[in-house]
């Protein structure tokens, strides 16, 4: 597959116009701002510190870690918040000089940065505990990539790779949410005539060290923007189906057939030693701090908000079937960036204290928060059921669910009904409004912001 460039000249240009010292956020947003929206997009999802969600699936203890692939991606702080000193190698100085503001200001001290070509590595064998290819992504030239043979020779631990499916069904088109389903035309094309680097899973694990084990994952539904983390040798963690996915016959009988190993549009293949993995680790620690047996990882989740959520569940329950909580099913967050830790700490005590003073409120109980092998975390008990994003298309559940939400709100009052004053919307609401107003780019929006306030 063709990767789509990284804007390397505006990259250039806002490094040289930059005022220094500047947050990350300061040096980010104008950035973005000046670029058009498909662009912009495509670099936040490349950001998204989520796509190193798979992570808490490696055995190998954080150690040194070799990144060969977009010095933009956020794989790098996500791997460096768990643990690793990370060595990023891409030739672009531009994208490297970029990548250095954000991973200084997230991971100080965590980041090295080496401008030297893929297939021209200057380390010496043996260098790295884990070593990561990521092929899924903006601006990497697959023609020139180095060989997971070279790689191999780096690596004296574990060997990652994130690649494409040659036999991939669709692929993400660089908008959010977007994707494009190929042509029986095209699915044969890239098929019997795949770009460089592109291999069926088979394809890629052969080209990994055949002396080590290797567990394969697909990251679905596209290595450029996934949501699920999950396992193509057993059941679990597994792939979300739900009200609509059921609805689609064809994609439910190709999952059955066992074709979702065969057409997933792309892998994380772990190549590593056996051992027990950060997640298993993580859930033996768990079950002694809630005083209760875990369940088994269910679910892995790269949320858009920057996290790995690992959802557990006892074996053999469905939780999607459940009406009511059950011992060792958990929801646990991982921050993948600094900005998510500190939302997540204020979220675990705005629901400690929801609990205490609206006990009628059925929310998540809070389960733990604190740190495992350095990474920080919170755990909340895992509810049954579906959430409300796939209730949409039913719209008589969607009008229960409005009114049971109106029911719960008037029911978290903290002060005698009263008019909601101006005072009220500035302490509020105003500085949220305000900001909008400075940072949105159409002077229209802002005008209509004002006129709102």
């Amino acid at each position: 597959m063709t990767s789509k460039p990284m804007p390397e000249a505006a990259l250039a240009k806002h490094l040289a116009q930059a005022p220094r010292p500047s947050t990350w956020r300061e040096f980010l947003e104008p950035f973005l701002a000046g670029l058009d929206a498909p662009t912009g997009d495509r670099i936040m999802m490349l950001m998204e510190e989520s796509r190193g969600a798979w992570a808490v699936l490696l055995a190998q203890q954080p150690g040194t870690a070799l990144f060969v692939g977009n010095a933009v991606s956020g794989t790098v702080p996500a791997l460096a918040i768990l643990g690793w000193q990370v060595t990023v190698a891409d030739p672009n100085p531009e994208r490297c000089a970029f990548a250095e503001r954000r991973d200084n200001e997230y991971a100080p001290g965590k980041v090295s940065w080496v401008h030297a070509a893929h297939d021209k590595l200057p380390f010496a064998p043996k260098s790295f505990d884990l070593v990561v290819r990521e092929d899924a992504a903006d601006g990497i030239d697959l023609a020139h990539a180095p060989s997971l043979e070279k790689l191999k020779d780096l690596s004296r631990g574990s060997q990652v790779h994130l690649a494409d499916n040659r036999w991939a069904y669709k692929r993400a088109t660089g908008e959010r949410g977007r994707f494009r389903r190929h042509s029986p035309l095209s699915f044969m094309q890239q098929a019997l005539f795949p770009a460089p680097g592109l291999h069926t899973l088979a394809g890629h694990r052969r080209n990994l060290d055949p002396e080590l084990p290797t567990r394969t994952f697909a990251l679905y539904p596209d290595g450029r923007e996934f949501s699920h983390v999950v396992n193509l040798d057993g059941k679990y963690p597994r792939l979300t189906v739900g009200p609509r996915e059921r609805a689609n016959l064809p994609k439910v009988l190709a999952r059955k057939i066992g074709l979702f190993p065969l057409l997933t549009p792309s892998f994380a293949l772990i190549n590593e030693a056996e051992g027990a993995t950060f997640s298993a680790r993580l859930l033996a620690f768990l079950a002694e701090k809630i005083g209760e047996e875990a369940g088994q990882l269910d679910q892995l989740i790269a949320t858009r908000s920057n996290c790995a959520m690992l959802m557990t569940a006892p074996k053999g329950v469905q939780m999607e079937e459940e009406q009511a909580p059950i011992p060792g099913s958990w929801v646990i967050h991982i921050p993948l960036s600094p900005g998510k830790h500190q939302v997540l700490s204020q979220h675990v005590q705005f629901m400690r204290r929801a609990a205490k003073e609206f006990p009628q409120l059925k929310a998540p109980e809070m389960l733990f928060e604190g740190t495992f092998e350095g990474v920080y975390l919170c755990v909340a008990r895992r509810i049954g059921g579906w959430t409300a994003t796939h209730a949409t298309d039913d719209a008589g559940q969607m009008a229960a669910l409005a009114i049971d939400l109106g029911r719960l709100l008037s029911e978290l009052v903290v002060r005698p009904a009263q008019a909601f004053s101006t005072e009220d919307f500035e302490r509020l609401l105003g500085q949220r409004f305000e900001r909008v107003a400075q940072k949105c780019k159409r002077p229209r929006t802002a005008a209509l912001v004002h006129a709102a306030t």
